[in-house]
């Protein structure tokens, strides 16, 4: 509807313009143009209005039901307590709390504060953006609010109102119990959750809901459903995923019993919520646990992770899947030490779906899905460094849940509550070490495990299988991004970020080298400048293009190349220990940042690179400092952050 509405008012433009255009043509007489002057301006209008017609057809059956890529751009994060307590009001305060989110909008991942947002998110947490990646809807389990901080419904997930009040002003602390959908055909909203009884042990959810949002008029949101039961049962904490279904346009969502065996399946089309045969194929594993579940990116493979609170087994599952029947099969298992009492753990598949990550707080393991035994395939790709977050809050910074990035990084959220700090993983794809896994890479503010779960909406249709019935295809779109080497700034690697089932890549480097078909390839610049660069991906249904302009600059002032393309932001501001400095749009061939105190003087200098940069800030004094990036001889930008 939303890509109609557009279509639809290029129509009406184009109509008034062809009208002034034909009108401007009879009034200079017909000697001009005589072989257009002899059309009405209706007819031109009648036709134009075909064409558009024609491809709004076409470009409607092309994206019907997986036209939606920014769906997963925005992730609210950031968690506060006892707001009215004057600490919170301190700057110290602003540094340790408050609400954030991760903007995936731009070329590279932002951090934005949002302080109007006044709601914490603890460990359960989805949102629902619309295509252009813009924030419609967040939740905590407990309330829905909506891009501009309101209030859609103030109480979900409140069947047992002595559990809900428990989590009063906090949100609930499960991972991925809850999760949102647009509801397949409709203009609304679907969300799904998992609810706990009080009467029940702890972390043995009773109650599978759902709450369904009125999406039809932009300005008036309006919840139509609360709280609808659709099963009842003993189910694991957490571990909501879903998956479309081979149709390219409904859902397949799973979740999983307390013992472990049981696996619920519910498909949501157009008509509504339909549950399907029980699956018992899991593994028996009955306990206080905690953990996450995943699907691939492909959706063929789906996986597991339930840690049990008091026990020292935490037990990896993994799963085929047939995204026709959605039923799981060849189940394959491996089991990792827990530690005594802790709910660090988390899993997460590699974009491609070869490798699968597993982490307990002090280990992250990497298998080889394709390797004929699964457990044997694990290799430990990192250990924790000992990091302590902070001396206001001095707890380790172990590993916790994962969140798939929209740009092919896997995001990983410290196990402890209350961390400022946040793992990065940046080619997840690479075997081993190279996978790249950079410990406390992101300095924020406090987070509870607050890794947000969302589906993949950058699936299409099955092709060709024999549930691929609604006409949909897959139509590829070209995205990529882009990493020059620390030593060599002339030398690029760029990472293929492409969907929709691309078969072929081509790459343009735009300095007249040769196209290149690999889908990660390495470039190497002769010389700075800037680059226009154009990947091509294409499959037997179409192709597409996305250029982008690399600019790679000189340290030598001479050279006329500009800076001024050049993108930095600063979080947090003010700051106590760490300053994550983010730079984007521009690389520098020797970048350095520089802070000096209100008198002038240098204070702190060290090297700056494309990306995120972290500028260490614990031995200066409290104060006002002025900032300056420059790239040899040439200023990048400049500005003002104050230290508490």
């Amino acid at each position: 509807m939303e890509n109609f509405l557009k279509a639809y008012k290029w129509t009406n433009k184009s109509e008034q313009s062809m009208t002034i255009f034909m009108e401007t043509i009879k009034s200079n007489g017909k000697k001009q143009v005589p072989f257009l002057s002899n059309f009405l301006v209706k007819d031109v209008k009648t036709f134009i209005t075909r064409i558009v017609i024609v491809a709004m057809v076409i470009m409607i059956d092309s994206i019907s039901g997986i036209s939606q890529n920014g769906n997963d751009h925005i992730w609210p994060i950031g968690y506060q307590m006892l707001t009215e307590d004057p600490v919170f009001q301190t700057e110290e305060g602003r540094r340790l709390w408050g609400y954030y989110s991760f903007d995936f909008n731009g070329e590279m991942m932002k951090i934005v504060r949002n302080d109007e947002r006044l709601m914490p998110m603890n460990t359960t947490v989805s949102m629902y953006c619309d295509s252009l990646g813009n924030l419609l809807f967040y939740s905590n389990g407990q309330r829905l609010r909506d891009s501009t901080f309101q209030k859609v419904v103030e109480k979900i997930g409140s069947n047992n109102e002595s559990y809900w009040n428990q989590f009063l002003g906090t949100g609930y602390n499960a991972p991925q119990a809850i999760l949102m959908l647009p509801w397949p055909g409709r203009d609304s909203l679907a969300i799904v959750y998992t609810l706990g009884n009080s009467d029940l042990p702890e972390f043995v959810f009773d109650v599978f809901s759902h709450t369904i949002v009125d999406m039809s008029n932009p300005s008036s949101y309006k919840a139509v459903l609360v709280d609808k039961v659709l099963k009842k049962g003993n189910f694991k904490s957490g571990k909501i995923t879903a998956t479309r279904h081979a149709n390219g346009r409904d859902w397949w969502i799973i979740f999983q019993s307390f013992n472990g065996v049981d696996f619920y399946t519910f498909l949501l089309d157009k008509e509504g919520f339909h549950e399907q045969d029980v699956q018992k194929i899991g593994k028996f594993h009955r306990g206080f646990d905690w953990g996450q579940a995943y699907f691939s990116q492909q959706a063929d493979q789906y996986a597991t992770m339930d840690a049990l609170y008091w026990d020292f087994s935490t037990l990896v599952s993994i799963y085929r899947f047939d995204r026709c029947t959605g039923l799981l099969s060849n189940r394959r298992t491996d089991t990792i030490t827990n530690y005594n009492g802790s709910l660090s753990v988390g899993i997460s598949f590699s974009p491609s779906g070869q490798y699968l990550y597993a982490c307990n707080e002090y280990n992250l393991y990497q298998y080889d899905t394709r390797a004929s035994s699964f457990a044997s395939s694990k290799k430990n790709v990192a250990k924790y460094d000992g990091f302590i977050n902070d001396p206001a809050w001095p707890v380790e910074t172990g590993f916790g849940v994962f969140a798939p990035g929209p740009d092919g990084r896997l995001y990983n959220f410290t196990g402890q509550g209350g961390s400022l700090h946040i793992h990065q993983m940046d080619f997840p794809d690479e075997e081993g070490e190279a996978c790249t896994f950079k410990q406390h890479a992101i300095t924020a503010h406090f987070q509870e495990r607050n890794a947000p779960n969302f589906p993949n909406y950058r699936l299409g249709p099955l092709d060709g299988s024999s549930c691929d019935t609604l006409g949909i295809d897959n139509h590829p779109i070209a995205k990529y991004r882009y990493e020059p080497d620390t030593i060599d700034h002339l030398r690029i690697r760029f990472t293929d970020l492409s969907y929709f089932r691309p078969e072929t890549w081509s790459w343009d480097f735009g300095d007249g080298s040769p196209r290149v078909s690999m889908r990660h390839p390495y470039h190497s610049y002769a010389s700075s400048g800037t680059y226009n660069v154009c990947l091509t991906v294409s499959n037997e249904n179409s192709s597409n293009t996305t250029c982008r302009n690399i600019t790679i600059g000189t340290s030598s002032i001479d050279d006329g190349t500009s800076a001024a393309v050049a993108d930095i932001t600063l979080f947090p501001n003010p700051v106590q220990d760490f300053l994550l400095v983010t730079l984007g749009e521009y690389i520098p061939q020797y970048g350095q940042i520089t802070l000096f105190d209100i008198s002038g003087r240098p204070v702190h200098s060290q090297r700056i690179y494309y990306g995120q940069n972290n500028v260490d800030m614990t031995q200066l004094a409290t104060g006002m400092y002025v900032w300056k990036v420059m790239d040899g001889q040439v200023e990048i930008k400049s500005g003002k952050v104050v230290k508490i």
